[in-house]
């Protein structure tokens, strides 16, 4: 996993805390231990939960910085953005389920 490695090679604790289901709830309730844990950054994927802004927020006024990885919360305080081409994923997918097949395109 390329988060471990880089932490590994950069001295640092990285750890992932998830719900085992969505449950936007639950993420709200890990994002709010985290600021109040004092870590130095969270990276975090954004439900569609306005709570998300207030607690996003809540960690920069603090001094942590917030990564949204995935769904983006524009209108939060958030140090940075991380998406992907949904466009370029489905060309992958399409291209490994041809390769995997034999088929071509239809």
């Amino acid at each position: 996993m390329g988060a471990k490695k880089a932490a590994k090679d950069n001295n640092v604790v990285i750890e992932f805390c998830s719900p085992r289901f969505n449950d936007p709830k639950e993420q709200l309730k890990y994002l709010d231990i985290a600021i109040l844990s004092k870590v130095d950054g969270i990276i975090t994927h954004v439900s569609t939960a306005e709570d998300f802004t207030s607690l996003i927020d809540k960690a920069y006024f603090k001094g942590i910085p917030v990564v949204t990885i995935e769904n983006d919360d524009n209108k939060s305080k958030r140090y940075s953005f991380i998406g992907v081409n949904s466009f370029e994923v489905g060309k992958k997918a399409a291209e490994l389920i041809m390769k995997a097949t034999g088929e071509g395109l239809i």
